[in-house]
């Protein structure tokens, strides 16, 4: 009888212990559930679409785009984010609202340059630093800060959905684009501006001030182009092949490239060019007035004749004439800082050389005539 007694309350407590665990299992599971169920709401995504992956939860179609070894990766750097180990942010490919808070303990710039989606990403409201989102290819989703350094969006093709912030105090890299459709641009720019990829002007505003350089380099025409006041940096519009509707800035603080423009028709250059003046592709002076000033070098390095030619009295770099065979009607500054390029002259007739040059190339002048050179200007006899 004692025996059956204890049979029965150990079966008893059995089922006690099967109750309360069960009571625990179901506890833990909707907990659990709860979690999940906050997570995905966070994610604005559908729960059969959610997993665990790392410390956080992602959608299912974000994790099927990544390979086996990018997988384990990103769960590593991820795991190292919910640590406060922001090191490799740079590496980050997928992100979520949840791993986007972290982002507010990062100082200075923010590099988020392996990121291909905004999808998920929320930015803090002030980066002091440069923002990079270089692998981005689309504006979707993409909500920046009001405040911002540098904004590198190199990959972006199209500038649809793109709200930028009405100032920039850095440079903004939008390196892709080729059309300025939809393109709203900051009414101030204090870094540069690179737009090297745009291939038309057509609905493109610009600041009235970049503080550094605008790259304008693929553009062909400039029909429909009003440039800014002032550049503080270099002016690119190295694809031009003509200055016909071109209006310059007053103002250049460093170099004007115009390499590729083959006639000097129409083109007014500003008065002072504080860098360096590329006019690689004229083969003809005609109807060339060049600056006053030149702070940096002149390259003219296409030139065939001097004629109508003339240059500033001072030029602070190099005079690249490597073209000239003759210095027929060639009337050179009185300083050049740098060096004179004469690399296809094969006779020394008619050439004054400045007071005072930091070179000289003569590559195709025979020894006989630059023997000339050196006895009419000995001072120079080291250089020659």
């Amino acid at each position: 009888m004692n025996t059956q007694k204890g049979f029965f309350k150990i079966l008893v407590i059995i089922v006690c212990l099967l109750v309360i665990g069960g009571g625990v299992y179901f506890y833990i599971q909707k907990q659990l559930q709860e979690i999940v169920t906050e997570e995905v709401i966070l994610n604005e995504e559908p729960i059969s679409t959610v997993v665990s992956f790392g410390p956080y939860y992602f959608s299912s179609e974000k994790l099927i785009e990544l390979s086996e070894e990018d997988l384990k990766e990103q769960a590593e750097i991820l795991t190292e984010i919910s640590n406060d180990d922001l090191s490799n942010l740079d590496k980050l490919k997928i992100i979520n609202p949840e791993v986007s808070k972290q982002l507010k303990k990062v100082d200075g710039g923010l590099y988020l340059s392996s990121l291909t989606s905004a999808k998920g990403l929320k930015l803090p409201e002030t980066i002091i630093g440069d923002l990079w989102l270089s692998s981005l290819t689309s504006a979707e989703g993409l909500k920046l800060p009001e405040t911002i350094g540098g904004l590198i969006l190199s990959s972006l093709t199209s500038a649809e959905g793109l709200i930028l912030p009405e100032t920039i105090s850095g440079t903004l890299y939008l390196n892709s684009l080729t059309s300025a459709e939809g393109l709203k641009l900051p009414e101030t720019i204090r870094g540069g501006l690179n737009l090297r990829s745009l291939t038309s002007a057509e609905g493109l505003i610009l600041p009235e001030t970049i503080g550094w350089d605008l790259h304008l380099d693929s553009l062909t025409s400039a029909e429909g182009l009003k440039l800014p006041e002032t550049i503080i940096g270099d002016l690119w519009l190295s694809s031009l092949t003509s200055a016909e509707g071109l209006i310059l800035p007053e103002t250049i603080g460093e170099d004007l490239w115009l390499e590729s423009l083959t006639s000097a028709e129409g083109l007014k250059l500003p008065e002072t060019i504080s860098g360096t003046l590329y006019l690689n592709s004229l083969t003809s002076a005609e109807g060339l007035k060049l600056p006053e000033t030149i702070g940096g070098s002149l390259s003219l390095r296409s030139l065939t004749s001097a004629e109508g030619l003339k240059l500033p009295e001072t030029i602070n770099g190099d005079l690249s004439l490597s073209s000239l065979t003759s210095a027929d009607g060639l009337k050179l500054p009185e300083t050049i800082g740098w060096d004179l390029h004469l690399d296809s002259l094969t006779s020394a007739e008619g050439l004054r050389l400045p007071e005072t040059i930091g070179g000289l190339i003569l590559s195709s002048l025979p020894e006989p005539e630059k023997q000339k050179l050196r006895e009419q200007r000995p001072d120079l006899a080291d250089k020659i």
